[in-house]
């Protein structure tokens, strides 16, 4: 379950890319954000994600405040950025092994370098 509970961000200088973020996902829904450049799409993603602190509110994975429980939230989560960032030299499944392994996730990224 993701949740976002009046969730507002707010950059230095005061630009303001999520104003009062009230969302529920439930555990296999899929929920997809839709809007213009500017509308806070990847900034709420990245505050899912833990990349990001909000303003104010709060915002939970499984249950966990993303702001509290930083790295257990992460072990909850995939993130793939527009730009994603590959280490030079490591094919898809050694990328996809090696996050596995630095966030001790059980299953996943063994089953990814099986595959």
């Amino acid at each position: 379950m993701i949740q976002f509970d009046n969730v507002t961000k707010t950059y230095p200088g005061g630009a303001t890319a999520v104003d009062g973020l009230d969302l529920r996902v439930e555990d296999g829904e899929l929920f997809v954000f839709l809007g213009p450049n500017g509308a806070g799409k990847t900034t709420s993603i990245k505050l899912c994600a833990t990349l990001l602190q909000p303003t104010s509110g709060r915002v939970l994975v499984d249950g966990l405040d993303v702001t509290v429980d930083s790295l257990e939230a992460r072990t909850r989560i995939g993130y793939l950025p527009e730009n994603p960032f590959l280490y030079e030299g490591l094919s898809a499944r050694q990328m996809l092994s090696f996050v596995g392994e630095v966030r001790s996730l059980e299953g996943g990224a063994s089953a990814a370098t099986d595959a």
